[in-house]
């Protein structure tokens, strides 16, 4: 989730994460992104955008099984945003299943994380009215 939101808001309210382990995978990622970004200051090229961790909590609590409502409540993104970003979460993930040279057990966990965040209105397929 970090790497796919924006938040429309100026500024981001503390995050707290919902445990040690996603905190922990939220700091190494932080670490890579800095590295990410040093590389694109060496070689004058434009930076990518910071990463927003806003979102990851609430995609964690859907990834866990709450409702949508659940997840929603308290928060200040629409149910549309929400929405959007696990589709994104979940494009990532299968582009990141693709892998050469993955490991299986890689593999198998970006599998099962597809699994649970591609459910109710995030996998319903949108289709037009003629």
């Amino acid at each position: 989730a970090a790497l796919v939101y924006e938040s429309r808001q100026d500024e981001q309210p503390a995050i707290v994460m919902p445990s040690a382990e996603v905190r922990e995978t939220m700091l190494a990622l932080h670490r890579a992104w800095a590295k990410v970004t040093a590389v694109e200051a060496e070689h004058r090229i434009q930076a990518s955008r910071p990463l927003d961790y806003s979102m990851v909590p609430s995609v964690h609590r859907w990834a866990a099984g709450q409702s949508l409502a659940q997840v929603l409540h308290g928060q200040t993104f629409s149910p549309g945003d929400f929405v959007r970003t696990v589709r994104q979460c979940v494009d990532l993930l299968r582009q990141m299943s693709t892998v050469t040279g993955l490991a299986p057990s890689a593999r198998d966990s970006i599998r099962s994380a597809v699994t649970l965040l591609d459910r109710d209105l995030v996998s319903a397929t949108i289709t037009k009215d003629a």
